[in-house]
């Protein structure tokens, strides 16, 4: 059907749509295509779409870590020898003083194994008294007869060297009975008096003030052993960040960071590096980086004094990385990919144009344009 034989309703529909929509008419002559892609108009689908403006502004990039807070100052408390579990004086969470008893154990004691104990020692006292007492007597006796050689004038050298001589034996062998059975009576006597102390009921006391974590719960009367874990003690006012993560190339040593928590009417801390495993050259699976508060009674006073909320917010470190002025900035969500390039949509007139753009920094709400649009363009965010 030739153009001429249409209506003048469905011509004036048909020169409508080829306007809105960037066609040519099919009596028009055919136009050369544009080779710069920017010149080439979309109209948008409908008219429900979100517009945002490039404009001259500021651009801060930063770097964020979730952190866990660590005391520097912390004990493990061990069970020091083997008995039965009476009762746990505190629970976790709590803040103790240095001298506090954490918990207490009874023993049942060994009467037998004490008293033979007891009566060994007693031998051994009587022993070593009959040996030294004899030594003694035989030491007496050759210091006498030296004595009386020596007061014969024609008493030959040689007798008396030998005098002399069993002298500084009997001396040598007193010295060594008395340090040997001295010592195997100290043992002795170690020994039960540590059998006494472990026949007796003990409690375990806090070796300093701090807040007691990781507590472990023993069932009444449960027989626990010399070494075994109790709980953990940490002096909450000297406390640090630590940082695990895979990559912490820009926590570099004394960068400054900031440190934000998970309360929402927290203010924002500043912190510094003062460790990096990866700057240290360890090969370990996850590295490790120690941040501390520029003003550690800032944060102490912020979370006024309570051990609870130290340890019960989350914590994030965050580093800048870049901070741009006056250049020209776009909504991220306004930049889309195609293959290697990236574009976005601009509106005029009431149409889309797509403009290719080179892209610099960018954070998570704006992108740097280094080149296609202007300040001012409205752009499609898709």
């Amino acid at each position: 059907m030739s153009i001429k034989k249409l209506p003048a309703a469905a011509l004036s529909l048909l020169l409508t749509v080829c306007l809105v929509t960037g066609g040519t008419p099919p009596y028009a002559a055919a136009q050369p295509a544009e080779a710069d892609p920017n010149l080439s108009f979309i109209s948008p689908r409908n008219i429900n779409y979100t517009t945002d403006q490039a404009f001259i502004g500021s651009l801060e990039r930063s770097a964020g870590y979730d952190a866990r807070i660590d005391f520097p100052k912390t004990i493990s408390i061990l069970i020091p020898r083997e008995g039965m579990f009476v009762s746990s004086e505190v629970q976790g969470s709590n803040w103790v003083l240095e001298g506090d008893p954490i918990a207490t154990f009874s023993v049942v004691a060994n009467e037998l194994e004490i008293d033979e104990a007891a009566i060994a020692l007693e031998l051994a006292e009587s022993v070593q008294k009959r040996d030294v007492e004899s030594l003694e007597a035989a030491l007496a006796d050759a210091v006498a007869r030296l004595a009386a050689l020596a007061a014969y004038a024609d008493t030959d050298a040689a007798a008396l060297r030998r005098a002399e001589l069993a002298v500084q034996m009997a001396e040598a062998n007193l010295d060594f009975t008395s340090y040997n059975s001295e010592r195997n009576l100290d043992f002795m006597r170690a020994r039960l008096t540590d059998l006494k102390e472990r026949s007796e009921d003990f409690t375990i006391y806090a070796p300093i003030s701090g807040y007691v974590y990781d507590i472990v719960y023993f069932s009444v009367g449960r027989t626990v052993y010399a070494g075994q874990f109790l709980c953990r003690i940490s002096d909450p006012e000297i406390f640090q960040m630590v940082v695990s993560a895979s990559n912490l190339t820009q926590l570099r040593l004394g960068a400054q960071v900031s440190i934000e928590t998970s309360r929402r009417d927290a203010p924002t801390f500043n912190g510094r590096v003062i460790g990096n495993t990866m700057l240290l050259g360890r090969h370990e699976n996850e590295g490790r980086a120690v941040i501390t508060f520029e003003n550690p009674n800032e944060f102490l006073d912020f979370i006024e004094g309570s051990v609870q909320r130290l340890t019960g917010l989350r914590y994030r470190i965050n580093i800048r990385q870049a901070d741009i002025q006056n250049v020209l900035l776009a909504p991220r969500r306004a930049v889309n990919t195609e293959s290697s390039y990236r574009f976005v949509n601009v509106l005029e007139d009431g149409l889309s144009k797509k403009r290719y753009v080179i892209v610099g920094l960018s954070n998570m709400e704006y992108a740097q344009i280094l080149d296609g649009i202007n300040p001012g363009d409205v752009l499609i965010i898709g």
